[in-house]
């Protein structure tokens, strides 16, 4: 593989971690050189889990790990094939998993990405909220658990690869495209306490587990993001249609059908790891906790399915009152037509007939400046009903500014003092 994948050099930024019930040694901000003279060091007899983390893609540490490790020739191969379809297979002497990361990233006002943080705010229900009843038609509003985005052109959504490799010797190691220190650092600093489970079990497995939760929970901001912006999209649908709005929804609806490509298979990948196949590696615990894992990405391809039908109704109710719009002028035209019919027929049978006919003997200038009064009141008319067309859309925009939830106030007001304070 040297001479194919040998271009392949990146300084990459390796943690590593041996733990045990009494004991976990983590180290940090390794480079190509220092990791590899670190891999030459003998495991410690005290080591009964090893976790070793590479955030970037650098063939000379993904040889010298492959061939340490013994790591499956076809498993190295797709490791360096990006991007790879979420999958896993079951090897002799290892479990090799394909997964994608999901990114949800805020443009800044110096124009920077700023990746948004899918702990900053916690999970579940405003405390407030516990005390009463929910309205049905509110619900989507209290689900917001992250900083509101100005507009759909604010929304950012990046994907990176990740690799897993679980060994039989209880190591495991896990690779990211670019960087995963939002997924690896939490969990690093749990495994400092003494009563975490993967310390307290000597399990490997549910580390595994664990980087799997931490890469589907980076996905659950995005779908919230995207039904906020939804939500915004059907109050300003409902309350005045407009062309323009199908373009958001059209773009919305391929970044939704992209994100359901992404969970799906993530999806059939954390079932087939539950499951009752007795190749899974997970131990039991592990399975007890990857059934909340489930439930997450359950939870998110139903909101992505939900959301997907609701772009397409809005589309078709875009159109359907625009339709509506036009036979109701079609309707106006009609009328008129209907009034100045028996007109223009009596016009035309008698008007050529009579001979006192005053308006004859003018010059052309007559007709024109008859032509241009008409002309005038016409296009008064299609002005003043297209400003105040305008004028009802300002008035319309500017109230539904006004109306936002106090429980999203409250979660904007958090995210300000945040930002000021970091």
């Amino acid at each position: 593989m040297d001479s194919i994948f040998s271009c392949i050099e990146r300084i990459v930024d390796v943690t590593t971690v041996d733990m045990s019930q009494t004991r976990c040694k983590p180290t940090k901000g390794m480079n190509n050189q220092e990791f590899l003279q670190w891999l030459k060091q003998p495991r410690p007899e005290w080591s009964k889990v090893r976790w070793i983390n590479i955030n970037g893609m650098s063939w000379d540490v993904i040889k010298e790990i492959s061939l340490k490790y013994d790591l499956h020739h076809l498993a190295v191969e797709d490791l360096l094939h990006v991007p790879q379809r979420t999958k896993v297979d079951i090897y002799p002497k290892q479990t090799y998993i394909a997964c994608t990361l999901l990114t949800l990233m805020e443009t800044m006002e110096d124009g920077e990405l700023r990746q948004i943080d899918p702990t900053v705010a916690p999970h579940g229900l405003d405390p407030e909220l516990l005390s009463k009843r929910i309205p049905l038609e509110k619900l989507d509003h209290y689900k917001y658990r992250y900083p509101k985005m100005q507009a759909y052109g604010a929304l950012r959504v990046q994907m990176e690869q990740v690799t897993l490799f679980l060994l039989e010797d209880s190591t495991l190691i896990t690779l990211f495209q670019v960087s995963g220190e939002s997924v690896v650092n939490p969990i690093v600093e749990r495994l400092a306490h003494d009563y975490n489970i993967a310390r307290k079990q000597n399990d490997a497995s549910f580390l595994l587990q664990s980087v799997i939760d931490g890469i589907v929970d980076h996905a659950i901001p995005i779908t919230d993001a995207f039904r906020q912006e939804i939500n915004e999209l059907e109050t300003h649908v409902l309350a005045m249609p407009r062309m323009k709005f199908t373009r958001d929804l059209h773009r919305m609806t391929a970044q939704l059908s992209m994100m359901k490509r992404t969970l799906a298979p993530t999806q059939s990948l954390v079932h087939a790891l539950r499951g009752k196949d007795e190749r899974s590696p997970l131990t039991n615990i592990s399975k007890t906790y990857m059934g909340d894992v489930m439930d997450h990405c359950n939870t998110m391809v139903e909101d992505i399915d939900s959301m997907l039908a609701l772009c397409e109704k809005l589309i078709n109710m875009i159109f359907n009152l625009i339709a509506y719009d036009t036979n109701e002028s079609m309707r106006k035209l009609a009328i008129v037509s209907i009034i100045f019919l028996p007109i223009t027929f009596v016009a035309g049978v008698y008007g050529t007939n009579f001979e006192n006919f005053p308006e004859l003997k003018h010059n052309i200038g007559y007709f024109w400046s008859i032509c241009g009064v008409v002309t005038a009141v016409v296009v008064l008319f299609i002005a003043g009903e297209w400003l105040f067309n305008e004028w009802r859309a300002a008035s319309v925009e500017r109230r539904l500014k006004r109306r936002e939830p106090p429980n999203m106030q409250r979660v904007e007001h958090e995210h300000r003092h945040r930002r000021t304070f970091f």
